[in-house]
């Protein structure tokens, strides 16, 4: 029988091999390479995120990885390959996924252009976990996507900068709705001082389905924002602002009309480092694509820390919370999504190449009036050989 997915991970391989290759004909004295490779042991009580027959399964993950990096002070190249191979009891839980990653990047007198890319071939039993609350083992999940960045130096205090991305989502089932999304975001930025900044930005983007019901929702967002390194060790960073989405659909359903909101709109966060210690807390409320053929309003806080306590162990904890209130629904309606995560983990070199890390999760989502929970444990060995430069 032909395997799709084990083809797919061949096709990745032998590309990312061909352009390494070429890159090393080019510019061979300024190639490095970095090579890992991971065993995961996964035991989950509802991977699913099921209201009802939630089934327990265990799996093995072997995540082999290469990144090939090209930087010569004013320019840089990055192209990095992962492969997933999913093994487990459940034999509906197994894939072959695969995670390209790209990076260009060139620096001016007076700024620098930036584009990165991203490719996944997963599926929806990782990819459709905290908004669209269908999860489903073995459907093929496919993810492009592409964000140029621009920024350029108008006078000593104030800079122009440009964003832009677009992602095409598909997938491999009429149960899920395929989409596209396009944003352009130019934003002011005025130096106060040499510590804090501000920021006046106008964001436009577009959600497109491109399956199923015809579906476009226009989101028009200006903010204002404030960012200040606080100390060599606090950096912050906020912005408010105000969204106006309009809505429409091209069906003959008497119950779904073309609606037009007015929302408000945040995003922010807190880093702090030391020598011992990483700390990251960011929030936001926004527009977020769904794989149900509609967009929603999703309000994210998450936080991730990590505690060196001695040179050989970590210790590392990531929460998440986020709601997700589709396009003209009301709040607290059957519409609303809640998911909550929290990760602790144990991060143990056993040598400078090998780590084993322990890790306990726990999940909650909540759809209407229907939840559900999991609970996991995973245990990872990772193998980091010496990163190598290409003669």
């Amino acid at each position: 029988m032909y395997n799709r997915s084990a083809a797919v991970c061949r096709i990745s391989l032998i590309s990312a091999a061909a352009l390494l290759a070429a890159g090393g004909v080019a510019q061979a004295e300024n190639w490095k390479i970095e090579t890992s490779g991971s065993g995961k042991l996964e035991i989950d009580d509802n991977p699913l995120l099921s209201a009802n027959n939630a089934e327990s399964v265990t799996g093995i993950i072997l995540t082999p990885a290469l990144r090939a990096k090209h930087d010569t002070g004013a320019s840089q190249v990055e192209l990095g390959t992962q492969l997933e191979a999913n093994q487990y009891d459940d034999s509906s839980f197994n894939s072959n996924d695969v995670y390209v990653d790209a990076l260009g990047r060139q620096k001016f007198s007076t700024g620098m252009m930036e584009l990165r890319g991203s490719f996944n071939y997963d599926t929806t039993r990782t990819s459709e976990v905290t908004e669209s609350g269908v999860s489903i083992a073995g459907v093929r999940h496919t993810t492009f996507q592409v964000r140029p960045h621009i920024e350029t130096s108008l006078t000593p205090t104030e800079q122009l900068l440009l964003d832009g991305s677009f992602t095409n989502s598909k997938y491999d089932s009429e149960q899920y709705t395929d989409y596209r999304n396009y944003s352009i975001k130019p934003s002011l930025k005025h130096a106060f001082n040499e510590i804090h900044s501000g920021v006046f930005a106008v964001e436009a983007s577009r959600y497109e389905s491109t399956s199923g019901t015809e579906v476009t929702a226009d989101n028009l967002i200006p903010s204002i924002g404030w960012n200040a390194q606080l100390s060599p060790r606090w950096q912050t960073n906020v912005a408010v602002g105000v969204q106006y989405t309009t809505t429409d659909y091209t069906t003959n359903n008497p119950l779904v009309r073309d609606t037009t909101e007015w929302d408000y709109y945040y995003s922010g966060g807190v880093t702090y480092t030391d020598q011992n210690d990483k700390i990251g807390f960011d929030f936001s409320r926004r527009p977020s694509s769904l794989s149900s053929g509609a967009q929603s309003q999703a309000t994210m806080f998450r936080l991730n820390g990590t505690h060196t306590v001695n040179p050989k162990l970590d210790l590392k904890l990531g929460l998440i919370y986020q709601n997700s209130q589709r396009s003209g629904s009301n709040p607290g309606s059957n519409d609303d999504i809640s998911f909550i995560e929290a990760a602790p983990q144990l991060v143990y070199r056993l040598t400078e190449k090998l780590n084993l890390n322990l890790m306990y999760r726990h999940r909650e989502r909540e759809i209407g009036s229907s939840d559900a929970t999991s609970d996991a444990v995973m245990m990872t060995l990772t193998f980091k050989p010496d990163e190598f430069n290409i003669d």
